[in-house]
């Protein structure tokens, strides 16, 4: 089976040469291809250029990258975003027409002939850029507004027109596009999952096009239960997609290695109880670096290897033992075996890896916050260091140093990390993802702590107070 890992660039996209380094790993970990989710990211042009991020791979750039899987025997299957998930080409002044809501930019609208226009010259420009892809990945997950806009309320008045049909019948053109151009495509399955059976075999695409199903939480039974393995049957081959990032919060420093294990788990015996009845195909490791174009970023690439090389491990041999444990720590060049239960900032790791220098930094960042953590519910903080104290320049001193007694070192921790981190993500990201991440992640802690010490030094330096009230009153 395949064992397809994601990138999600759409959020935090590595530099081209950061491939040369990564897809060998990969492949020694087992991987055998790559789910690339472009999004913004592919070089579009003529009526498409505005699709791409200024910061965009460029032509070269992505021939690099799929030379470098193809010398290390990584399949690529691209992902283009059909349906739902259209923000980066909905939020723009040239495609406003096409949203299903007006003021949303999260769907476009089925039932307009230049949507399937659009979503097609996308397909056309990314496959002649994988003239040798055997799969395309169409997206089409999450589409809520479906059927909400004028033109498809007067669909809806037809005979036998639903929101189903609705989205069946675009999913279809889509598929038969891609078919037309001798490969298969892929499509999310969430939107299947309240269908009645008949309406997807009525359908009479399941032979055109892959299903992957997908579920990141540590018991998947919860969102599939077993009507929904016996409806998927039908479909020509099928995938399943599981997490080893970004998919334990939308603002996450470091995954949690335990979480995504216990998701995997679920994974396997699933399949050992009912995958009989699926032609399946292989699973994608999905690595979300942002929930949607507008999010913030969640774990980085770099920082979340070990939660990959874990997991990979564990599907490959169905276990995480004390040898698989320090077959992954030889392969990372890690100084100790991977944690594989509690976050990993517990126990510090220092490897070899590519980008391991960012996953040194982030650990140094999230042990940062935690003494920061412990500083601020200090009774000593909390009783002496609120808002209206430093207002009013009224404060204990010896309260006031106790409660910031390790201050300056958080201060001087934080200044190293400017430093660290900004060189360690250069490594990896352009000068825009480093900004942004350093500006969401880092920046903000390190003005907190310079105001908290110019508030300290102000309260320090009053050697006498007024009577109360401190408050004056017209």
């Amino acid at each position: 089976k395949q064992v397809l890992v994601h990138f999600d660039l759409k959020g935090a996209p590595p530099k081209a040469d950061f491939y040369d380094a990564a897809f060998p790993l990969l492949r020694k970990l087992g991987a055998t291809g790559v789910l690339m989710e472009y999004e913004d990211m592919f070089p579009y042009w003529g009526a498409l250029k505005a699709l791409s991020a200024k910061n965009a791979y460029n032509r070269s750039e992505l021939a690099h990258i799929l030379s470098v899987a193809h010398k290390n025997n990584l399949k690529v299957v691209p992902l283009v975003q059909t349906f739902g998930h259209l923000e980066f080409a909905l939020k723009l002044h040239e495609f406003i027409e096409l949203r299903e809501l007006s003021d949303s930019p999260q769907a476009l609208c089925p039932s307009l002939n230049s949507s399937l226009g659009l979503v097609k010259t996308m397909l056309d420009q990314v496959l002649s850029l994988h003239p040798d892809t055997e799969y395309v990945h169409i997206g089409c997950d999450e589409v809520y507004s479906l059927g909400r806009c004028p033109r498809c309320e007067e669909r809806l008045q037809l005979p036998g027109t639903s929101r189903d049909t609705l989205f069946l019948d675009h999913v279809k053109s889509v598929a038969q596009h891609v078919v037309r151009a001798g490969v298969r495509p892929i499509m999310w399955d969430d939107m299947l999952r309240g269908m009645e059976p008949d309406s997807v075999r009525r359908w009479n695409a399941s032979q055109l096009v892959d299903l992957m199903v997908w579920s990141y939480t540590p018991n998947i039974s919860k969102d599939l239960d077993a009507k929904i393995w016996d409806k998927y049957s039908q479909f020509g081959g099928v995938w399943v997609a599981s997490a080893f990032k970004g998919a334990t919060g939308a603002k996450q420093l470091l995954p949690d290695i335990g979480y995504h294990l216990k998701n995997h788990h679920s994974w396997l015996r699933a399949l050992e109880d009912h995958g009989q009845s699926w032609p399946l195909r292989g699973i994608a490791l999905t690595g979300w670096q942002r929930y949607d174009h507008f999010a913030t970023l969640c774990e980085l690439f770099p920082a979340s290897i070990p939660s990959l090389a874990a997991n990979l491990v564990y599907l490959q041999r169905g276990r995480l033992d004390t040898p698989e444990l320090h077959s992954i720590k030889a392969l990372l060049g890690c100084n100790r075996p991977i944690p594989v239960f509690g976050h990993t900032d517990a126990h510090f790791l220092f490897c070899r890896f590519p980008g391991a220098k960012v996953l040194t930094g982030v650990q140094q960042l999230t042990g940062l916050l935690r003494q920061k953590q412990i500083m601020e519910k200090n009774s000593n903080y909390v009783g002496w260091l609120g808002s209206y104290n430093i207002r009013h320049l009224f404060g204990s001193p010896d309260h006031v140093r106790d409660a910031t007694r390790n201050l300056s070192e958080l201060l001087g921790t934080a200044n190293h990390l400017q430093r660290f981190l900004g060189d360690a993500l250069s490594e990896v990201y352009d000068s825009y993802t480093v900004a942004e991440w350093m500006g969401i992640f880092l920046e903000p802690v390190l003005r907190q702590l310079n105001l908290l010490d110019q508030q300290t030094q102000d309260l320090l330096n009053i050697n006498t107070w007024p009577r109360r009230p401190l408050e004056t009153t017209n």
